[in-house]
């Protein structure tokens, strides 16, 4: 899944400034991920661990209707590009 949202974000974003979102896109991705982990381990410790992965469920299911609240705009065609093979 990882490398999808890598790819999806290098094609989408123009060549000029593809290297610039991708950079922005890694260091948001990573600080969240370590901004999440402190706080789940937080919060485990408040109200248990149990607690909280029930918690973070109920969070995630309760994101499914923004999918459709907000659906990702794809206007742009992607050039598809031709990958060489080798011994061709």
């Amino acid at each position: 899944a990882l490398v999808q949202f890598n790819v999806a974000v290098q094609l989408s974003a123009p060549a000029e400034i593809r290297g610039r979102a991708l950079s922005f896109y890694l260091v948001f991705f990573q600080g969240s991920m370590g901004i999440g982990s402190a706080f789940h381990g937080w919060l485990a410790k408040q109200i248990g661990i149990s607690n909280t992965l029930v918690a973070a469920g109920l969070f995630l299911l309760a994101g499914i209707p923004l999918i459709a609240w907000l659906p990702l705009e794809n206007d742009r065609k992607i050039e598809s590009a031709t990958i060489p093979v080798a011994g061709e």
